[in-house]
């Protein structure tokens, strides 16, 4: 077995290589990538954690950024933290939004929201899943929404942000999603399923109702004021 060397506090193994005293960065941002990315695919996501954000500290105009980023959320998403995961990729595609992983983030995020809407439950703190996370999902499909209304996934995730609504009974909030949807994607096939869940609400129901019995009682009353018009 090779011993390891240390030199003011930078330690040598054959297995690593140099790794400088805690804290230090690589000579280059290529460098700090590869050495973050060594500790992702190696499931040392907390370390690599700590390495990605180096770069982002000490390199945040280089090109390797951008990956960096986007590996901040690959590493809460391997170890279930979803939302985090979400934050990180959103704060991708807005800080690089020509970030040529720009589809596959969305792509992620959608599944997120997904995962969300199905009533799974989200970390709170690093720890357990035992918040809810329905709200969240429709937080998720409003980012997709906003950020890539012209990807892959932009009318389902429209479309989602409205089933996500129902589900929380913010009904309000889906029939707006759906006309959204239907204004935006006018020839989408979901657009006639957007139609149907709008006139399925029961807040839109009732008043139809009502403008429907308004309607009848205001034509009731000219009727009667015309008919004593023409007895005059």
């Amino acid at each position: 077995m090779l011993p390891s060397r240390a030199y003011a506090g930078w330690v040598w193994t054959p297995q690593t290589g140099w790794i400088g005293p805690a804290g230090a960065v690589k000579d280059t941002p290529k460098e700090q990538l590869d050495f973050a990315l060594a500790f992702f695919e190696n499931g040392k996501f907390d370390k690599a954690r700590i390495e990605f954000k180096k770069l982002l500290t000490h390199y945040k105009d280089a090109l390797e950024a951008r990956e960096a980023q986007y590996h901040l959320g690959r590493c809460h998403e391997e170890q279930g933290d979803y939302y985090a995961a979400f934050l990180e990729y959103r704060k991708t595609i807005q800080v690089y939004p020509s970030t040529t992983r720009f589809e596959e983030i969305v792509e992620r995020m959608y599944q997120i929201g997904n995962h969300f809407l199905s009533g799974k439950k989200r970390k709170v703190l690093g720890t357990i899943a035992i918040m809810p996370a329905r709200d969240k999902a429709i937080e998720v499909f409003q980012a997709i929404a906003e950020d890539g209304p012209f990807s892959r996934q932009g009318e389902l995730a429209q479309y989602k942000l409205g089933i996500a609504n129902l589900a929380l009974g913010e009904y309000e909030q889906a029939v707006s999603a759906f006309e959204q949807l239907i204004d935006r994607y006018p020839n989408s096939p979901l657009v006639d399923d957007a139609r149907f869940q709008i006139a399925s609400q029961p807040e839109r129901n009732v008043q139809a109702r009502l403008r429907s019995a308004s309607d009848r009682s205001s034509d009731r009353a000219v009727g009667c004021l015309r008919g004593r018009e023409s007895r005059q």
